[in-house]
């Protein structure tokens, strides 16, 4: 699959809101398995775990364990010096993941919330990946470093 966008945030990023007003606080999942057809629809697969700050403990509406944006024109990135974890939560291999905002996502079918869904792929691997990880193989409690997160409008894939 490919990068996703849900109607929720194109309706948000186009009128009031800025990318790290809508996500800053928020988190990463990451499931198993093939990625949703929209950003829209539920989660399908496992979820495996979640890159927050440091690998802390997440719970919505709360900033504790939240990722935080820097936004450069229309480029945003993780904010330089900031640790993201991913602590997998169950072993298995990666399929795709979701960004999704500081409120109650509900993991539900949504047409209002912000999230956005990207591939995973291994290094060296072929195929368009927007998060590329060491290894897809994840194993409980072994913590992975994410290195790096970029994102731009008009999105830009395989940077």
């Amino acid at each position: 699959m490919a990068l996703q966008v849900s109607t929720g945030f194109k309706a948000a990023i186009l009128g009031p809101a800025a990318f790290e007003d809508l996500f800053d606080g928020g988190v990463i999942h990451v499931y198993s398995g093939p990625q949703p057809a929209t950003a829209d629809d539920a989660p399908t697969g496992t979820l495996l775990g979640t890159i927050s700050m440091s690998g802390a403990a997440w719970t919505p509406g709360a900033p504790a364990g939240g990722l935080r944006f820097l936004r450069n024109g229309p480029f945003v990135s993780n904010v330089p010096g900031d640790s993201w974890l991913l602590v997998p939560k169950a072993s298995g291999s990666v399929g795709w993941w979701r960004l999704v905002s500081n409120g109650e996502d509900g993991s539900g079918v949504s047409y209002e919330l912000p999230r956005i869904d990207g591939a995973i792929g291994a290094q060296g691997a072929n195929g368009a990946f927007e998060m590329v990880l060491e290894d897809v193989a994840l194993t409980a409690g072994t913590a992975v470093r994410i290195q790096s997160f970029f994102y731009s409008i008009p999105p830009v894939v395989g940077i």
